[in-house]
């Protein structure tokens, strides 16, 4: 299947040749179009050919919101200021002097996406492990004291209605913590924990466990 390249701006008619080659080309003249389409689709690379500066460092940023993880690539013409540089620095983008030749676009941004590719693989493979453990752990403290494996679960679904209430995403790492906010509990002995959910006595030693 062949990738698809979406063009912002008015790039030479080289550049589109060179890239009709081994991608699908989309052009859009005006950024406001490439933003409806972005929010429609997401392409395998987006090139930003906008010659005005700030309106082209604002597209991307607004591209980054609609379409996140989309690898961007930005033609920066001689007369541009470190702008362009310091953003390559906080987000995945490949950045191209206007005057360099199609050809050699071509090739960087193969090697770019097959790059951007295996960094997806790569924290793909991190966040699958991650929730592995943290399912992992979430069923050992289900066997340890259902009590408290219950008690995330609540506490899960109170933070999950705190955010909707703030007007802000639900992270994993929030969501996590809500989950294991009692993991602590399989470190004490089935027989303490018992003992204190059953009100009994406890030791001075099984306090301080507790």
């Amino acid at each position: 299947m062949i990738s698809k390249v979406l063009i912002i701006g008015s790039p030479s008619e080289g550049l589109r040749q060179s890239l009709r080659g081994d991608f699908a080309v989309q052009n859009c003249e005006t950024p406001a179009e490439a933003l409806q389409v972005l929010a429609a689709e997401k392409p395998a690379v987006l090139i930003c050919s906008w010659p005005v500066e700030p309106e082209a460092l604002e597209f991307i940023g607004k591209a980054c919101t609609v379409r996140p993880g989309t690898p961007m690539a930005l033609v920066v013409p001689k007369e541009w200021s470190d702008a362009a540089a310091t953003l390559a620095t906080s987000i995945p983008i490949l950045l191209l002097p206007a005057e360099t030749r199609p050809a050699i676009v071509n090739a960087n941004l193969q090697r770019f996406l097959r790059e951007m590719f295996r960094r997806s693989e790569r924290a793909d493979l991190i966040e699958g492990t991650a929730r592995g453990c943290v399912t992992a752990l979430y069923e050992v403290l289900s066997i340890t004291d259902p009590y408290s494996a219950s008690l995330g679960q609540r506490l899960r679904y109170a933070a999950e209605l705190f955010c909707k209430s703030a007007g802000i995403e639900m992270s994993w790492n929030l969501e996590t913590a809500a989950l294991l906010a009692e993991i602590g509990v399989v470190t004490i002995p089935a027989r303490v924990i018992s003992k204190a959910h059953s009100g009994q006595e406890l030791s001075d030693f099984e306090s301080d466990m507790m």
